[in-house]
């Protein structure tokens, strides 16, 4: 097995590479939050451009031959979401999100037992007190939700939407049913209906209600 030699940096068509030789099986590669893991099947000078990831081979002009047309496999690393929301009201459109995911309202820094408190303390003027909000997850590893006010409102169908995962397992009957029971809880906190696929084994669907939240963004029930 070859012993690794120390890590080189170099500048190559503008880009920021790296030349490695390695014993190891797993070395991340890369400069920025782009970067990737390489798995190769030998010991070899290896570099790799993060704007270019599928370029997998190895350079011959700095590689030896053995190095060439070597097994490679390139493993993203999973990044973390935030996802945001355009609001007139990010306070209101805020805590119905929160009750629609089982979420709750970020807390307030500590030291300050409301927001009001905390955004008067720092001395932020009173007509922006609302104008953003955060909703966080009660359990498990989903994103935190972010409100930021705009005065434009929304003006064609929204381009990205969430499924709200209602009925997970569910069919036919029995999925409908419970997708209905949330469509009416959702109802009374604001939201309303878009409209209502049902099941339908010829195209494989199993059915799902497009519905507004209290601002008009686009959801699903699934």
């Amino acid at each position: 097995m070859l012993a690794a030699a120390p890590v080189r940096w170099g500048h190559r068509e503008g880009i920021i590479w790296q030349l490695i030789h390695r014993d190891d099986p797993w070395l991340r590669v890369g400069h920025d939050n782009r970067s990737r893991e390489l798995e190769c099947d030998h010991g070899g000078d290896a570099w790799w451009d993060p704007a270019a990831p599928s370029r997998r081979n190895y350079d011959p002009a700095i590689s030896p031959v053995s190095s060439v047309g070597c097994s490679c496999e390139f493993r993203p690393m999973t990044k973390e979401v935030q996802i945001t929301f355009d609001a007139a009201n990010p306070a209101g459109l805020a805590s119905f999100w929160a009750e629609a995911l089982g979420y709750h309202l970020q807390p307030p820094p500590e030291g300050y037992r409301s927001w009001d408190a905390a955004l008067e303390a720092f001395g932020v003027p009173y007509d922006q007190w609302n104008s953003r909000s955060a909703i966080m997850p009660t359990e498990g590893p989903h994103p935190r939700i972010f409100f930021q006010r705009v005065p434009e409102g929304k003006t064609a169908k929204n381009r990205l939407h969430l499924d709200v995962r209602v009925a997970p397992g569910l069919q036919g009957d029995e999925r409908m049913s419970a997708l209905e029971t949330e469509a009416t809880r959702l109802e009374g906190l604001g939201a309303t209906r878009a409209y209502r696929v049902m099941p339908d084994e010829a195209t494989m669907e199993s059915g799902f209600i497009t519905m507004y939240d209290p601002e008009g963004n686009e959801f699903c029930l699934d």
